[in-house]
């Protein structure tokens, strides 16, 4: 990746105020970040947006994460999917990752180690 190209990153939640709150976070982090409310603006980003990692909340009022998950892997194997609960469900989190998903964690999350996570996963970035 080129020096001046930013990592991209979707954020996907229902609830406006998780939206800025991350995409604030990411912004300083260095990240390019676009947020949709629901799946199907999510796909729709997804394609057009491209993003290298997609922070997908598993409750959401138009389509679950869980199958907002299946249709992205469907035309995206390399972006790397975070799933975002309220909850903590072991078969949930079992599913999304048989799916494709690479984590699932809940919330409320620490900003600050999510920060350092999301950067963790790009150690060619570091420096």
């Amino acid at each position: 990746m080129g020096t001046s190209e930013k990592y991209r990153v979707l954020v996907v939640d229902d609830e406006p105020d998780i939206q800025d709150i991350l995409a604030r976070l990411l912004e300083m982090s260095g990240f390019d970040v676009a947020v949709a409310g629901n799946g199907l603006r999510a796909l729709e980003l997804a394609k057009s947006f491209s993003p290298h990692i997609i922070l997908l909340d598993v409750m959401m009022p138009d389509t679950s994460g869980i199958e907002t998950l299946q249709k992205i892997r469907e035309f995206d194997h390399e972006a790397k999917i975070i799933m975002v609960s309220g909850m903590h469900d072991v078969t949930v989190a079992k599913e999304a990752i048989s799916l494709g998903a690479i984590d699932y964690i809940t919330k409320p999350f620490d900003l600050k180690e999510l920060e350092f996570y999301i950067q963790s996963l790009f150690p060619e970035n570091q420096g």
